[in-house]
């Protein structure tokens, strides 16, 4: 059997409430899977302390503290963590920390292996680069692309790392030194000074494919919307979690399983302590919400 990881990383701010969120969800849809946390920074004793409730995980504390924070610093060092982290993995998934995750037929890591086979690449994963529209709010937008949403992202190893290691160490060196433009030609994002926007840089300085769409493979095939679960984050704008679009990205079979996870009872214990920030209460409230009207 495959041995595989889930792992994110995550500022010491109101995120690292998720923490136990994304770790307990995980324990749940795959017992058997490894939960890498690295923080920029420290966990509150409150969030650790809640993480005795979980299993199968490692907390990396004080990671990457000499990187510049900016605006989405988190969003693009979880890609640059280094392969030393996960040698005794052969797959690594990559995930925002506000991700509730839940099992499905075929599993994540067998549904995404089939993209990696049908591509002949080692990674695979949900989003794409999305190159900015022209309308009035972009006007100001200085970078080529859009955000990517690279939420999940699946990793095989060694054999991402063989090809694309010598780019993300450079790409490392870059952030750290806080000339993140010298990496290529490209601006890094559109309105973020760091962001996801980073590994499609390094996928294409390694020579691999990327997608042309967001929501494709390299193939052009369409990417399932039911392995992106529930993200948490989008229900932080409440226009986008009342829109249409959003109606499609939240499967039904994901309401479903989240309905059956608000039973649990360590999952009710989890949820009520995170609850005590505000922001994700804020977040718990309108899924919630969201939830009871499908």
């Amino acid at each position: 059997m495959a041995k595989i990881c889930f792992t994110t990383l995550v500022s010491p701010n109101h995120y690292a409430w998720y923490v136990p969120i994304f770790v307990y969800s995980i324990n749940r849809a795959y017992p058997d899977a490894a939960v890498e946390i690295f923080v920029k920074g420290k966990l509150k004793p409150d969030v650790s302390n809640l993480l005795k409730m979980c299993k199968n995980y490692t907390v990396h504390e004080d990671i990457f503290l000499d990187c510049p924070v900016k605006a989405g610093t988190c969003n693009t060092l979880r890609f640059l963590v280094p392969q030393e982290y996960f040698k005794k993995y052969d797959y690594v998934f990559i995930r925002d920390v506000d991700f509730i995750t839940f099992a499905h037929i075929p599993t994540h890591l067998k549904y995404y292996r089939r993209i990696m086979k049908r591509g002949n690449i080692p990674y695979a994963g949900q989003g794409g680069a999305k190159k900015r529209p022209h309308c009035g709010i972009t006007k100001n937008w200085s970078g080529k692309y859009q955000r990517i949403a690279l939420g999940t992202l699946l990793l095989k190893q060694p054999d991402f790392w063989n090809v694309c290691g010598k780019e993300l160490d450079k790409y490392r060196e870059n952030v750290q030194a806080d000339k993140h433009d010298s990496f290529d030609k490209h601006l890094p994002c559109s309105y973020f000074v760091y962001d996801e926007v980073c590994f499609i840089r390094i996928l294409k300085k390694s020579k691999l494919p990327t997608p042309t769409r967001r929501g494709y493979d390299p193939s052009g095939k369409a990417v399932s919307l039911l392995y992106r679960d529930i993200h948490l984050g989008d229900f932080e704008n409440y226009k986008l979690c009342t829109s249409k679009v959003f109606k499609k990205k939240l499967r039904v079979e994901n309401v479903i399983a989240f309905k059956k996870l608000e039973k649990d009872k360590t999952w009710q214990k989890i949820v009520k302590e995170c609850c005590l920030n505000d922001h994700v209460a804020h977040v718990i409230s309108r899924l919630r919400k969201h939830v009871k009207k499908r």
